[in-house]
């Protein structure tokens, strides 16, 4: 843990200053990191991650990973830093909200070797994703949901699909779906009828996809028929535990 803190992974190789390691720097961290990731989000499924160098200013790293919405495939716009700390959140909240507006398929990230508490809540405000190599790790973005704590898991799926069905804009894709139960939905069709947007309209598919009460096509459209009483019947139990 104290090698982490002073920026060193514990199975560093290269220089030794005294009879310390030498720190790395930021560019071995992305490096490092490119490597590591999969690893670190075992339930993300990754189609390419590469340097975003000469790409964005918004990232060091961009990872494009395979998603139920958004055509098929979303990106993680991914900040190193050799720190975590709050100063370094700030400065990428700051970024980007000068990159306003963010695309719905765009997932900014900060990784570090650690990241502060102070930076985690502060990133989760912003709605914006971290990770870190002592476990600690956010991505909410379409269909995934990854919250721990030192590699412990914070919310349990089921919470997080109780949290989707009472928000208001999620409803209206909900009775969307309901009164046309014969009809293949689409994202982009649900974000005009209900007025979301593509992330909260995927998110809302992909919590019912995740309890089989609907099934999706090969780009992410709805199959119908949709199973309207089975998904009367979960709203039901939903918010009876909501009580």
């Amino acid at each position: 843990m104290a090698a982490l803190l002073n920026g060193v992974s514990p199975d560093q190789k290269g220089p030794i200053i005294g009879s310390f390691p030498a720190p790395r720097t930021k560019e071995q961290w992305v490096e490092e990191f490119i490597e590591k990731l999969p690893g670190l989000t075992p339930n993300v499924s990754y189609k390419s991650i590469k340097r975003a160098k000469g790409i964005t200013q918004l990232a060091d790293i961009i990872a494009t990973v395979y998603t139920k919405g958004f055509a098929g495939e979303g990106h993680f716009y991914i900040t190193v830093s050799t720190r975590g700390t709050t100063a370094e959140a700030i400065k990428m909240v700051e970024r980007t909200q000068k990159a306003n507006p963010v695309p719905a398929e765009v997932l900014p990230m900060l990784l570090a070797p650690i990241i502060s508490e102070n930076s985690q809540t502060y990133l989760k405000q912003w709605k914006l994703g971290y990770l870190d190599l002592t476990g600690n790790a956010y991505i909410n973005f379409d269909q995934y949901l990854v919250d721990k704590e030192n590699g412990a898991d914070k919310v349990a799926p089921q919470k997080r699909f109780l949290v989707s069905l009472s928000a208001p804009k999620t409803s209206r894709v909900i009775l969307a779906l309901l009164a046309s139960p014969g009809t293949s939905s689409t994202v982009s069709g649900l974000c005009e009828a209900c007025s979301v947007s593509p992330a909260e309209a995927s998110n809302v598919l992909a919590a019912l996809e995740k309890r089989k009460l609907i099934a999706r096509g090969k780009r992410g459209e709805v199959v119908p028929p949709v199973e309207s009483q089975a998904i009367l019947r979960e709203l039901s139990k939903e918010w009876a535990q909501s009580d």
